[in-house]
């Protein structure tokens, strides 16, 4: 049984989700299987860490929809709006049209519906620089050679495997609060603050 599933029975009557927790002191992933009798502290989205690991979650997802949906096009995610938000822009095509965004926006909300579940695998370190060189991902290839860890977190949405530093959620269906923002040459991935983590402030 992993802590996704005490969280559930932990947390039923709020619409606010559990994103992970502190196992023995420790931050731990949902996906956690728990195997003895353990002290749990759930942690949520209004805490620093929690949204932390809802926006990686977020991006996550952002990437793996845009890698469907456009084959070829890559997602770079440039820097932090203090709205809250990520401004990103893409290499392999020409920036997105506001439709195109609409698209990929739509497709990540579809995704978030079914509920889809997210593996983490570890792998060796090799391996993962291996891959994502196999993929033209140099930039990502390099970052992994320059760590000194014997393995790496590979985390998987249906065919799209990618790294990235840090926990993420267990389930899409953890993230229901966001949308997309068409900006030229780019677009934001909007997301609520910590303080107020299911709303959406106005866009600015």
């Amino acid at each position: 049984t992993t802590l996704d599933d005490f969280a559930c029975v932990a947390n039923p009557h709020s619409d606010l989700p559990l994103v992970a927790a502190l196992v023995e002191g420790e931050l731990q992933e949902l996906s956690m299987p728990v195997l003895s009798d353990l002290d749990v502290r759930w942690m949520e989205m209004s805490q620093t860490d929690g949204m932390r690991i809802y926006r990686r979650s977020l991006t996550f997802l952002t990437v793996a929809a845009v890698s469907e949906l456009f084959t070829g096009a890559r997602l770079h995610v440039d820097y932090s709006m203090t709205f809250g938000g990520f401004f990103c822009h893409l290499e392999g095509r020409p920036p997105f049209t506001e439709e195109e965004v609409e698209t990929v926006e739509r497709y990540m909300k579809e995704l978030v519906e079914a509920n889809l579940p997210i593996y983490r695998q570890e792998v060796p370190i090799a391996q993962a620089i291996a891959e994502f060189r196999d993929r033209a991902d140099e930039e990502k290839a390099s970052l992994l050679a320059q760590s000194t860890k014997q393995e790496v977190g590979i985390y998987q949405l249906g065919q799209h495997r990618n790294h990235l530093h840090g926990y993420m959620v267990p389930r899409t269906g953890y993230m229901r609060w966001f949308d997309l923002v068409h900006h030229a040459p780019g677009f934001v991935i909007h997301f609520p603050r910590r303080q107020a983590p299911t709303v959406l402030q106005p866009y600015k």
